[in-house]
């Protein structure tokens, strides 16, 4: 494992190993959620994508005032082929303006907000 070679080679805290492999693990669990996701959309009739996409992500579909008329079409499923799971840690700034983000899963603190899973911000991104 490449963590344990790491922890051997340079002299890494006892808390950070513990985030590193929390980290990791969490990390393994979005790409095989991402990736099989992904593949069943692709492989999908248009109809069936649009369906499983309304039942993955309805929740966090209907806080987006401005999808809400697209929410079963096959835009969506455009759309959820091209969102990037992104992961961050406890603590972490993200700085990033050009994106809608999305919890999935955990907690963030946007402002002076807790926002909790299947809840967003930069709601007023717009794709052009």
């Amino acid at each position: 494992d490449t963590l344990v070679r790491m922890s051997h080679e340079y002299t890494i805290s006892v808390d950070l190993k513990a985030k590193l492999r929390g980290f990791v693990k969490q990390r393994r669990f979005l790409a095989r959620e991402s990736y099989t996701n992904q593949r069943v959309l692709r492989m999908a009739s248009s109809s069936v994508a649009v369906e499983l996409v309304t039942e993955l992500h309805k929740a966090w579909l209907d806080n987006v005032w401005w999808l809400r008329s697209v929410i079963r079409s096959p835009f969506m499923v455009q759309l959820a082929l091209a969102f990037k799971p992104q992961l961050f840690v406890p603590k972490e700034r993200v700085d990033d303006i050009h994106r809608l983000f999305v919890i999935r899963r955990g907690l963030c603190m946007h402002g002076t907000t807790v926002l909790l899973r299947d809840q967003s911000w930069k709601l007023d991104f717009m794709l052009l």
